[in-house]
């Protein structure tokens, strides 16, 4: 199991929207093969927040990693955060 973990920086004002684009992402990255798991999370007071996933092996990461949902996800980040850092944990 390869587990990925991305924490982000939210603009201010909008947590919302990276609310609503990781939820929606979500279903599509879980229907995924290979996802065991895809959860994030957003805090209120200072909006950080963390997306994680758990891949069952590095071929079902990598075919993710090239895959749409993941692009989509990268350009949410890219302009609904101010930062963003990626731990990989596994093998």
């Amino acid at each position: 199991m390869i587990e990925l973990h991305m924490r982000l920086k939210i603009r201010e004002a909008k947590g919302q929207e990276i609310r609503q684009t990781l939820k929606s992402l979500g279903r599509m990255i879980r229907a995924r093969p290979g996802c065991s798991r895809y959860a994030f999370y957003v805090r209120a007071r200072d909006n950080n927040g963390m997306v994680v996933q758990a891949w069952d092996g590095r071929v079902a990461l990598n075919n993710y990693l090239r895959s749409d949902e993941h692009k989509v996800l990268l350009g949410a980040i890219s302009t609904l955060c101010s930062g963003c850092t990626v731990r990989f944990r596994g093998n």
